[in-house]
């Protein structure tokens, strides 16, 4: 799987019901990385593996699930709420 899109991880964010602050402080990463990724400033090609693996696993704990273009309905993404 490819690393999610800006889009995808403010996306996920939302479906979520999270705020930026929550991911930070659930994921350990600053609030002010967690916007710069998610407003694409440098793009999560640009950041740590570790970083993007804290946010995702983040999301991931609340049921987003992350489609690749790969996918036949991707690059997306949606929420499994049974999962979390």
């Amino acid at each position: 799987m490819t690393p999610p899109t800006a889009a995808q991880l403010r996306a996920a964010r939302a479906l979520a019901g999270l705020s930026q602050v929550e991911i930070s402080k659930r994921s350990g990463v600053s609030a002010a990385t967690v916007k710069n990724i998610e407003n694409d400033t440098k793009g999560p090609m640009h950041v740590s593996v570790k970083t993007l693996t804290a946010i995702i696993a983040v999301l991931m704990d609340e049921g987003a699930r992350f489609m690749d273009a790969s996918d036949e309905r991707g690059p997306g993404v949606y929420l499994n709420r049974a999962s979390a």
